[in-house]
């Protein structure tokens, strides 16, 4: 039996990926099945007839043994109403083996290059996982996708590989091009060009290779990417790519790149004063140059101090392509620039979408020539359509509730895209085992934290692996003064510690994770107390993105404020195909949050329905006496209620009401 995807999303067919128009629509559990990898499907996830096919609220379409997949986007909640009672559906016990792809055995089953193979196994990559499984094929057929997955699943390299063969490709070709060049120079002397000429045309080739690039929300995750790249090599030990990490204190390179990974406040300020290292870092020259991006972390990208900055970015490429296409088309047809800029919006958007043979099948034709007497060869490349960007939004929680949700986002401008979900996409994974402990009070929180930490048997034996995490600076200074009271030797890791101290951190959870241990600040040596253990007190800042290896517990010291928070915490273990631990300290002000996301773990269903703020919690259990899911009426819900003006009941019959509506975007 096929994985079922879980999804909080308004009823299908009503206003489609934009939103409900007027119509009001409840948002039952949408429910669509896995695409077998490389299933053609054609844009917006259309059916027969163009119109959008999607399962009926709770109807389960089966696919094959595995699980979620490629599925419809959600489509963003417009309007608050009042939620009818949703049946509880509860997902199918994972696979044991469900970190692993399901079909390939090898990195050339899922389509990529001999030399991006060969390299995945010489850094390590014995398999695919499943992630890298259902995102290489459309990447590798030039797709825009959606990529949400669990924590530790392998997304890294899912975007990555799939990149590394499609520049190589690019590469090969042009190489091939130029091999023939000078053949032909070779055999016609007198036609051979001289030198001068030859290093023009180089570097005008050189020029037109395409660049990747990559966003993330930090210079630490950046790094990271980085590094997974550079992994990447061929046989002569040297990278695949030539990669580059942009930011504030690493200038870009003078040398083109193949993949440059940036965050989107970084490349901001480049662009505005990057002109002194060459045309590419201009926002005309990276606009034209760049092939292929990726959002990492895109649901918080999408959001908060980082919205602003990306959507300039993305806003940038966009009008850079359209006008590259335009400009391309005009040149394949033979028509002025200005005849195509002169389009209707309809025919613009066809040539934007589908490139010149989207313009022509949407009626273009010459003054005076017959509706349909236009069209482009078969085996003729389309010149505007190779212009085209390619978009891959990754991240491990991706909400949808609101339009302002990222989910909702990226489903409404990218219709097109490819919706891929892990297997265990919000959920706990089977390998990770949680401790859920009340406290109330500063002592009671102190010993069991204390507890949690040098009570681990992996502490004892002096393997520990463990990262506490609070909710704020505040917060893990006062964790770190504890722990340094007592004797238990760690690391900090938060905005306000050096950034050699922050490095000094993650070096010594990964030479804990390789065997070794280095000093820890606060408390003295890791020899004292743990042993060989390593201690990381962190804010979420360590939460998101950064892969540290092999943590073997994770403790929050503060209840995470949200579930998306929440589930990035309990990421950090349980990795790939590892086990791990997971202890909660729960305050009374966290225990409807809590109590909520744990009866969901412990059903072993995904956490979607706990997806809002933390005050909505409180708000809930206020009025129910008990905490009640989006979608999922309240005890007596359907009772009357008194007072005709104001209070809840006012706002029900505003605007539909509920808890799913604008009052709790998500987080």
């Amino acid at each position: 039996m096929g994985r079922v995807v879980v999804w909080l999303a308004p009823r299908a067919g009503v206003g489609g990926a934009g939103g409900c128009g007027r119509r009001a629509c409840p948002p039952p559990r949408f429910v669509a099945a896995a695409a077998a990898p490389g299933a053609q499907q054609q844009r917006g996830g259309a059916g027969p007839g163009g119109r959008q096919q999607r399962p009926r609220p709770g109807q389960h379409s089966r696919g094959g043994r595995g699980g979620r997949g490629e599925y419809a986007p959600p489509s963003p909640l417009h309007v608050r109403q009042r939620q009818q009672p949703q049946p509880q559906q509860r997902a199918p016990p994972p696979r044991d083996d469900y970190f692993y792809a399901q079909a390939a055995t090898s990195f050339e089953d899922l389509g990529l290059g001999g030399a991006v193979s060969a390299a995945l196994r010489g850094a390590g990559f014995a398999r695919p996982s499943r992630v890298q499984e259902l995102a290489a094929p459309p990447l590798l057929a030039g797709r825009d996708i959606v990529l949400a997955a669990e924590t530790g699943s392998g997304k890294t390299v899912a975007y990555l590989a799939p990149l590394a063969s499609l520049l190589l490709a690019r590469r090969a070709a042009a190489d091939a091009e130029a091999a023939a060049a000078a053949a032909a120079a070779a055999a016609d002397p007198e036609g051979a060009p001289d030198a001068r000429s030859a290093a023009i045309a180089a570097a005008i080739a050189e020029s037109r290779r395409p660049v990747a690039l990559v966003l993330v929300p930090n210079a630490a995750l950046a790094s990271q990417v980085l590094a997974a790249a550079e992994s990447l090599r061929g046989a002569d030990g040297a990278p695949l790519l030539r990669a580059a990490a942009v930011s504030s204190r690493s200038p870009p390179p003078f040398d083109r790149p193949d993949l440059v990974v940036t965050t989107p406040g970084a490349l901001a300020a480049l662009l505005r004063d990057g002109v002194g290292y060459g045309y590419l870092w201009t926002p005309e020259g990276l606009a034209l140059a760049v092939a292929h991006v990726v959002v990492d972390e895109a649901d918080l990208l999408l959001t908060g101090s980082y919205e602003r900055d990306l959507n300039n970015i993305l806003e940038l490429f966009k009008v850079a392509e359209r006008r590259a296409m335009e400009d391309a088309a005009a040149d394949q047809l033979h028509v002025s620039p200005d005849a195509i800029r002169a389009l209707g919006r309809i025919q613009k958007m066809a040539l934007w979408e589908g490139g010149v043979r989207g313009l022509l099948a949407a009626g273009w034709r010459r003054a005076g020539g017959a509706r349909g007497s236009e069209q482009l060869p078969d085996g003729v490349p389309d010149a505007a359509a190779a212009l085209r960007k390619q978009y891959a939004f990754v991240a491990a929680t991706m909400p949808a509730f609101s339009k302002e949700d990222a989910g909702s986002e990226l489903a409404r401008r990218y219709k097109a895209a490819a919706w891929i979900a892990g297997d265990l996409l919000h959920q706990s994974k089977p390998a990770l085992s949680h401790e859920w402990v009340d406290v109330t009070g500063d002592a009671e929180w102190a010993g069991a934290l204390l507890r949690a930490v040098t009570g681990d048997e992996d502490w004892a034996a002096g393997r520990a692996r463990v990262l506490v995490f609070a909710r704020d600076v505040g917060s893990a200074n006062a964790v770190s003064d504890l722990f340094r009271s007592r004797g238990v030797p760690h690391h900090l890791y938060h905005k306000a510690v050096p950034e050699d101290k922050r490095q000094a951190a993650l070096a010594a959870m990964a030479a804990a994770a390789g065997g070794g241990a280095d000093g820890a600040d606060g408390g003295g040596s890791t020899d004292s107390g743990g042993g060989g253990s390593v201690v990381v007190v962190s804010t979420d800042a360590a939460a998101r993105g950064i892969d540290l290896p092999c943590v073997t517990h994770v403790v929050q010291a503060d209840f995470a404020t949200n579930a998306v928070d929440f589930l990035h915490r309990i990421g950090r273990t349980a990795r790939a195909d590892r086990g791990g631990r997971v202890t909660s300290l729960v305050s009374p002000e966290a225990a409807a949050l809590a109590g909520a996301i744990r009866a969901y773990i412990e059903e072993g269903r995904p956490v979607e329905g706990a997806f809002s703020r933390n005050r909505s919690f409180s708000r809930k259990v206020k009025r129910y006496g008990e905490f009640v899911p989006r979608g999922q009426a309240g005890p007596g819900a359907d009772a009357p209620r008194g007072g005709g003006g104001g209070g809840e009941s006012g706002g029900e019959r505003d605007g539909g009401g509920g808890e799913s509506g604008s009052d709790s975007p998500g987080p």
